[in-house]
């Protein structure tokens, strides 16, 4: 567990230490005496001690075997408050893309209503636009309450990853017949609500993907719990909100295999899709406008292979002239759906293992989450926030699996440092940091499928990775005995 923090600890060092430069400004002014803190220069140097305290924080929360006696309460109340004051120090900044094109869609929106869909020339769906009307309608600064909304969505993902966590946790304790440990849990909800990318992408960059990724994550709580119609309604509001919801949609495929949902639960999804944009209708914006603009978002850039994200692609984008482009993309785009049915394939093979071990099941979304947008063309340097969610959460089970977070984080955050700070890192890693980020990335992938595979597949030795103990090269929480879960009813 010392190593595990201590490593925590380093990354967050490092993270600190690159949190990018304000490359906006303070909407309002800063507190008296306190105006250094959104200097560039100093509020740089003030964010490594606070990753450092959360380091410090984690590791203690390593070492503890949590319960209500032990002062739960408290524990989280620190948690959270931590997890606040990095939210709140950052507030104030005005990142490139709220300055380019958030702000501006608000104006259009305040001006002229929901007409303002269309004038101000916004890329994204319904729902995130109705947020913006609404916020148009507050006399409060327009990027507090973007900011607060995302935050809000950073909440909900920590408190579901949580509830994941502990969902498995107790799945597995129940079928040994022994208690389960809130630990896991705990430390789920800390590094979720702590992770520096999460912060930076929500109270700092002003983006909105902790809002989808939490919906897609409700979606697999939902499906563990048996819930089909929530699982389904989850993962439509998540791909209402981001088209990136496509890493996530070949779960729905095998909660199908699995019987988590059946097919009548999947017209809930184009529904729900018409039904979230009759407001936008009635207020006579063009159909094809709305339904088209997931299109749109498709074309923009086509001849980019990758914007700053850690893929296959960006070590391909600076060795390929311009002509071979869409032939690549193409080809990639191949490379992604052969993947992506092979690994349906195997899931559907495997559907009894998948059926009653859903530790397996969370498995499965971080396979898709990190290998779909590894290959496919047009990557932004977000994308792998989802990737990060499922593996923290299957770390946070499993402990000894600490690197694989460790990994799809440390390349994630290089894909953010290079885009938000637009400089410096460049003579660090060799003139090449996406480069070294995209081999991280795939190292991640390739860990992420062969732990995967040993757990649906029994001839490769599945035992579960809830609980067990060091011969098996495996590390408990709790340090209880193995626990082995049996296959469920054929299909």
């Amino acid at each position: 567990m010392l190593s595990i923090s201590a490593l925590w600890v380093l990354f967050l060092v490092i993270s600190g230490n690159y949190v990018p430069p304000a490359d906006g400004y303070v909407t309002w002014p800063a507190p008296e005496g306190f105006d250094w803190i959104f200097r560039p220069t100093e509020g740089v140097f003030l964010t490594w001690p606070l990753f450092v305290a959360t380091g410090i924080l984690l590791w203690y929360f390593a070492r503890q075997q949590l319960s209500p006696s032990r002062s739960l309460s408290l524990h989280l109340a620190g948690i959270i408050a931590l997890g606040l004051l990095f939210r709140v120090i950052f507030l104030p900044h005005i990142s490139g893309d709220y300055m380019w094109y958030v702000q501006t869609w608000v104006g259009h929106i305040r001006d002229s209503g929901m007409g303002g869909f269309i004038t101000s020339g916004a890329d994204y769906n319904v729902p995130y636009l109705y947020t913006l009307w609404l916020i148009a309608r507050f006399p409060i600064p327009d990027l507090g309450l973007i900011k607060l909304a995302s935050v809000l969505g950073d909440a909900l993902l920590a408190v579901t990853g949580a509830a994941i966590v502990m969902h498995i946790v107790r799945q597995q304790a129940n079928a040994a017949n022994q208690p389960a440990s809130n630990l896991p849990g705990i430390i789920a909800f800390a590094i979720l609500w702590l992770l520096p990318t999460f912060i930076l992408n929500s109270s700092y960059w002003a983006q909105s993907d902790s809002i989808y990724v939490a919906f897609c994550a409700l979606a697999l709580l939902f499906a563990m719990k048996h819930r089909p119609i929530l699982c389904v309604l989850a993962a439509s509001i998540a791909f209402s909100f981001k088209l990136q919801t496509v890493f996530f949609l070949p779960m729905l495929l095998v909660f199908l295999f699995t019987r988590k949902i059946k097919l009548r639960h999947l017209l809930i999804f184009p529904v729900f899709q018409v039904l979230v944009v009759v407001p936008a209708l009635l207020a006579r914006i063009p159909a094809g406008h709305l339904f088209g603009v997931y299109f749109r978002q498709m074309g923009v850039r086509a001849q980019v292979l990758t914007m700053d994200a850690p893929t296959a692609l960006a070590i391909l984008e600076h060795l390929t002239s311009n002509l071979y482009v869409p032939v690549i993309r193409l080809v990639f785009i191949g490379i992604t759906f052969l993947f992506t049915f092979l690994a349906l394939a195997i899931a559907f093979v495997q559907r009894n293992i998948l059926v009653e071990n859903d530790y397996a099941l969370a498995l499965t979304a971080m396979v898709f989450a990190i290998l779909i947008p590894f290959f496919l063309p047009q990557m932004h340097d977000r994308y792998f926030y989802m990737a990060e969610f499922f593996a923290i959460v299957v770390a946070a089970v499993s402990i000894s699996r600490w690197y694989l977070p460790a990994l799809v984080t440390l390349a994630s955050m290089v894909s953010y440092i290079t885009y938000l700070q637009n400089f410096g890192m460049r003579g660090i890693l060799f003139n090449r940091p996406m480069h070294i980020a995209a081999i991280g990335m795939g190292i991640a992938l390739i860990i992420a499928i062969i732990f995967w595979l040993k757990q649906i597949f029994p001839e490769f030795g599945y035992v579960s990775d809830v609980i067990t103990d060091h011969e098996d090269d495996r590390v408990s929480l709790s340090g209880e005995r193995p626990i082995s879960v049996t296959a469920g009813p054929a299909a």
